[in-house]
């Protein structure tokens, strides 16, 4: 009775660690995903801002001819 009980001992030590390390790479990886999202959608925003910007530049360049076509010199405009 002594031996098997031993086994059990050992196997259910070694279960535990399996599992400690199994839930330590998972932690792990869970890390790994929050830093990649984190990264993600900062890369997104700066995207998204410069779309913006280019957009809006645009924007004022044609709104800055249309007013120096009306006789309305670059100083009076900008």
């Amino acid at each position: 009775m002594g031996a098997s009980y031993k086994i059990m001992c050992t196997t259910a030590i070694a279960t535990t660690r399996r599992s400690e390390s199994a839930r330590g790479a998972q932690e792990k990886s869970r890390a790994a995903l929050q830093r990649y999202l984190f990264y993600c959608n900062r890369y997104m925003n700066h995207m998204q801002s410069l779309q913006v910007r280019a957009q809006a530049y645009a924007s004022v360049k044609e709104k800055m001819e249309e007013m120096q076509q009306h006789n309305m010199s670059w100083i009076e405009v900008g």
